[in-house]
This record gives C-alpha cells, structure tokens and sequence, in this order.
C-alpha cells in the first residue's frame, strides 16, 4: 500500500512549547489519519540546537518549501504563520489545508471533516489578517470536534 506523503506545518516562532506541540500532533497524526505525515523543519530546529538566527531560518525554509513542494499536500496546523505560509506556498492551491485549533480532535475523521481549504494564498496578505478573516471557521471547527 502506497500511502501519501503529507506536509505538517505548525508555528515555531522560536518558542520551544510549540516544538513540543508539533512533535505530539507528528505522533497523533501518523498514529490516527491513513498517511505518512512529515515535519523535517522539526529537524532543521533540532540539529541547529534550537538556537534560529536570520540565516538558519532562511536556510531551513528554503529546504523546507523543497521538501512541501515534494509532497501530496501540505497541512497547516492551528494558524497561518509567516513561515508556515511559506510552506503552504510550495504547493498546487489544492493541495493546501489548515486545521484551524491547535486541540487534537476526537478521531481522524473529525480532523479531515474539519479541514478548511486555503487554497488561494494571494488573499492572505499577512497571517493575522488571515486568521482574523476566518475567526467565525474557528469557532465553527471547534464545535464540531466536541461532537
């Protein structure tokens, strides 16, 4: 069987708390949703000990956007931010997805049930107008994974 191969993209912003989030939404993933979900920007963060300078960042997003641009799909977890925008870039319109919360659904199948399609990136000029723009989508995911 030939699984997809699917991008994980989730703010970093330098904080290590967020690291710790998406190495636990990696597992949760891979564990609940038919795919080969993958997050080699974790890796980048990690073999730089951590430590993002102006260049570690551009070097590892170049890699990055490579990588996504090699994948089935790309998936934004919990907002759009500018370098997650980035990695959503690297990739057809269709082929780009958020997941609008940063909690972990019930299952799988809420998690795809509540996929949002980001598909036009031109609309979004910065990532908290984005965000701001599609609060009512939050709200509205957010009630259907406590079904």
């Amino acid at each position: 069987m030939s699984l997809p191969v699917i991008y994980m993209a989730h703010p970093f912003g330098g904080e290590a708390k967020n690291l710790v989030l998406a190495k636990d939404w990696l597992v949760w993933l891979n564990a609940n949703i038919t795919a080969a979900f993958i997050a080699p920007w974790i890796q980048e963060i990690e073999l730089a000990g951590g430590i993002e300078t102006a260049e570690t960042r551009a070097a590892g997003l170049a890699r990055c956007r490579a990588t996504a641009a090699r994948c089935h799909a790309v998936v934004a977890i919990d907002r759009i931010s500018p370098g997650v925008r980035q990695e959503l870039a690297s990739v057809a319109p269709d082929l780009r997805w958020l997941y609008p919360f940063a909690e972990r659904p019930a299952d799988g199948k809420v998690f795809m049930e509540s996929l949002v399609s980001v598909g036009d990136l031109r609309g979004v000029l910065c990532a908290d107008s984005w965000n701001s723009r599609h609060a009512g989508v939050e709200s509205r995911a957010r009630d259907a994974v406590k079904k």
